[in-house]
């Protein structure tokens, strides 16, 4: 179902956001346009055709871009740049506790009340991409398959409790792999910051409002050579700074 963020009884806005099942898209739409019984059982189409039909949706919401009707386009052009905020996420130590090249289901443990905190991130429209360095993958300990398994399952997790991973990026390679596909050095490997700068390529955050978290120095040096600042988690959990940085407003 697709999830309003905005609730007649406590928030008094004019505009409320609606948000796809896959977080991946909103609708920003007129108070007056929600329909006053059996808004929370329409799926995120029906809500659409409902809105458009009814010549009252504002704007939609896509990755990186808005789109606004044609009548309330400015130019031919309908689709206008969305330069959201972003929040980078070093994997190991932040989304989940760091073991050691982890790369299966069994060896992965979530850290403290992480899902809390990627919701209220999702909720405050942040992009949330993952970098990580995965020298597993070079030291032989699990495949390539292997990873792409498990982060389609981490992040099924993480947007079944309301947040979302927009994308992610991880680096195989090592300048001492054990495999010799992956011995070389990466401009992706962290402290290089080729991850995070493709990621700004494809999704255009604003990353003057961007910030990375990690626990490793090389996170911490990635986000400088990107030019967004860092914050160095450990051992306070993500959540906690989240909490700290992103209080919740009072009801």
């Amino acid at each position: 179902m697709a999830r309003l963020l905005s609730e007649a009884s406590k928030k008094p806005e004019q505009t409320w956001q609606l948000r796809s099942e896959d977080s991946n898209c909103l609708l920003l739409v007129n108070r007056d346009a929600i329909p006053q019984a059996g808004a929370s059982s329409l799926t995120w189409q029906e809500w659409k055709e409902y809105l458009l039909g009814a010549g009252k949706l504002s704007q939609i919401s896509l990755p990186g871009k808005l789109w606004f009707p044609p009548q309330q386009s400015e130019s031919n052009d309908s689709f206008k740049q969305l330069e959201r905020p972003a929040i980078f996420l070093d994997r190991d130590g932040v989304i989940n506790e760091d073991h050691g090249w982890v790369g299966t289901r069994e060896r992965f443990h979530w850290t403290s009340n992480l899902f809390g905190a990627l919701r209220r991130l999702t909720d405050l429209g942040y992009h949330v991409f993952i970098v990580t360095n995965q020298s597993g993958i070079a030291r032989a300990f699990y495949t390539e398959t292997d990873l792409h398994d498990l982060m389609t399952w981490v992040i099924d997790e993480i947007r079944k409790h309301g947040g979302t991973i927009d994308d992610w990026r991880f680096c195989p390679f090592h300048p001492n792999a054990s495999i010799e596909q992956y011995r070389k050095t990466s401009n992706w490997r962290k402290p290089a910051p080729g991850m995070i700068l493709d990621l700004a390529g494809k999704w255009k955050p604003d990353l003057s409002r961007s910030v990375l978290y990690g626990d490793q120095e090389t996170d911490l040096q990635a986000a400088i050579n990107s030019g967004i600042p860092a914050v160095k988690v450990g051992p306070e959990t993500l959540a906690s700074f989240v909490d700290s940085s992103f209080p919740k407003p009072s009801v």
